[in-house]
């Protein structure tokens, strides 16, 4: 047993390091001390530390890693199984970062070159994030890294649907194609062609243009229907933004059914 003179507590052996110049060829202060005297001395000489550390590896590039691949290359068991070991002591701590990963930002450098420029119209942001158009409204917004993914997996068709970017789950519910895959051809919900709607989404400030509400589902609303007059189908001052209640009010009028299909105003 040996005491350290910085503790004073009385540990064995085994807890002081070598040292040539002790009388017993240990140290005077026990590993937990030094380690202890390391971090704080670290904590205060951060920068020094690592100007000294990046002038080092600039000098010895090549010699580092040379080493970090002929150890990686002779402890492959080892490291394996210490790997293994780590992921399943950490599981909960695994699955809360790739579930933080999966809900950050999407970034530009990574998703630009595998989305379609004509559709999801990729941008970046002031921060290297990814900027894409939203399918219903047209309203630019940044995804999320599983949205991002889950767009990719579908271009290269390793998902269910086109998994197309929208910005809120009302502008989901609300698009006719959601849901889709590129090659259905059943009857879809009765719109407008997806460049007028979002003209005039974009026009009436995605506001209810009856009851003024927003963040609900918004339709946009022919006021003389297509089959009546197709050549006002494409016009702006014939459609009008509404919510999915005042849709439904606005064809339960007398001669404005979705049967009838009379002048509706």
């Amino acid at each position: 047993m040996k005491i350290c003179t910085r503790c004073q507590k009385s540990k064995h052996e085994s807890e002081y390091g070598y040292s040539k110049h002790g009388k017993d060829n240990l140290t005077s202060y026990c590993a937990e001390c030094l380690s202890e005297l390391g971090r704080k001395y670290y904590l205060n000489n951060k920068s020094q530390y690592r100007s000294i550390t990046k002038k080092y590896y600039e000098n010895n590039k090549e010699i580092i890693l040379e080493y970090g691949r002929r150890w990686y290359k002779d402890n492959k068991e080892k490291r394996l199984k210490k790997d293994k070991e780590w992921r399943e002591n950490n599981k909960e701590y695994i699955q809360v970062k790739q579930r933080l990963q999966s809900l950050s930002n999407a970034r530009y450098e990574i998703y630009t070159d595998k989305l379609t420029p004509d559709i999801d119209q990729p941008e970046c942001g002031p921060n290297g994030e990814l900027i894409v158009v939203c399918t219903y409204c047209g309203r630019k917004f940044i995804p999320t890294n599983i949205q991002a993914k889950c767009r990719v997996s579908s271009l290269n068709n390793l998902g269910l649907g086109e998994r197309r970017f929208y910005c809120s789950e009302s502008c989901k519910k609300a698009c006719p194609i959601y849901h889709k895959s590129s090659g259905y051809s059943g009857k879809l919900y009765r719109e407008v062609q997806p460049e007028l709607r979002q003209l005039v989404l974009k026009r009436d400030n995605y506001t209810c243009k009856k009851c003024h509400i927003t963040d609900v589902p918004l339709h946009v609303h022919h006021i003389i229907p297509v089959k009546l007059d197709p050549v006002e189908s494409a016009d702006m001052d014939n459609c009008i933004t509404l919510c999915i209640t005042c849709h439904k009010n606005a064809h339960t009028k007398y001669g404005c059914g979705f049967s009838e299909l009379a002048t509706c105003k």
